[in-house]
């Protein structure tokens, strides 16, 4: 059995799936931009924290000294206060001196 559609039938068929690919298309574009624009804004968020972290005086202090325990202590503290996944902390030798996910990591280079 074959149904005849009028032409009025098959170009609305033809706007609707026109429309939706457009749409598919028009949504899968904007979702890219906003997640390389949210990927961006991250990653310039998480370089001004390292930044003003890397000023704390008495962190350079303990980086120099490698006194691990007074890091931890520190970075404790501020780590309650970021929404960062991790902080990393590591001397001019690129030795952990602390790692807040993996603290088995601590003396291994990065």
């Amino acid at each position: 059995m074959h149904i005849k559609l009028s032409f009025h039938i098959k170009l609305f068929l033809c706007l609707v799936a026109f429309s939706c690919v457009l749409l598919t298309l028009i949504g899968g574009y904007t979702y890219y931009k906003l997640d390389a624009q949210l990927h961006r804004d991250l990653g310039a968020r998480a370089q001004v924290q390292a930044r003003e972290i890397a000023l704390i005086p008495s962190l350079v202090t303990a980086v120099e000294n490698n006194d691990t325990q007074y890091i931890a202590a520190l970075m404790k503290k501020i780590r309650a206060s970021s929404d960062a996944s991790y902080i990393v902390i590591g001397d001019s030798h690129t030795m952990h001196l602390y790692h807040s996910e993996h603290a088995d990591r601590l003396g291994t280079p990065w």
